[in-house]
């Protein structure tokens, strides 16, 4: 079980409904070190979200984003927002890509993914430090891949 798509959809809807009791918008899926792709967590959050029909819930992938459009993301972003759809945001590791700590900064906060076996603690520190420890509002911790 090391593949996203191959997670039980029962754990997507818990991390879903868990995710609810907190108050956001946007929530930037975050990885926590260098290496890790989220775009699987954010559709298959954004799956649950649509069909558990409490909410509009759409993606917007920031991954490989260019730096000359982020402004453009930001905006996507804060319109959904404005709008009452819940946004996720896919995005790359902080060192990957300078535009994720805008995105991450338009979001009303950050779900970090960690990767067991692959994931360093001393990224984990200083991802949650970049984006502020009260922005993360929780994390997932996937299987190694083969």
């Amino acid at each position: 079980m090391t593949d996203e798509t191959t997670i039980p959809e029962g754990d997507w809807q818990h991390l879903w409904f868990s995710l609810q009791s907190t108050q956001w918008s946007a929530l930037a899926v975050l990885p926590a070190d260098c290496g890790i792709n989220v775009q699987g967590v954010a559709e298959a959050l954004v799956n649950v979200g649509q069909k558990s029909g409490a909410a509009d819930v759409t993606l917007v992938n920031g991954i490989g984003v260019p730096f000359n459009d982020i402004q453009g993301l930001v905006e996507v972003i804060e319109r959904n927002k404005r709008h009452g759809t819940q946004v996720i945001v896919a995005c790359d590791h902080l060192e990957d890509s300078p535009a994720t700590l805008a995105l991450t900064r338009a979001a009303s906060g950050a779900l970090l993914v960690v990767r067991l076996g692959q994931s360093r603690i001393a990224a984990v520190r200083k991802t949650v430090e970049a984006v502020g420890r009260e922005r993360v509002i929780s994390s997932v911790t996937l299987k190694p891949r083969k």
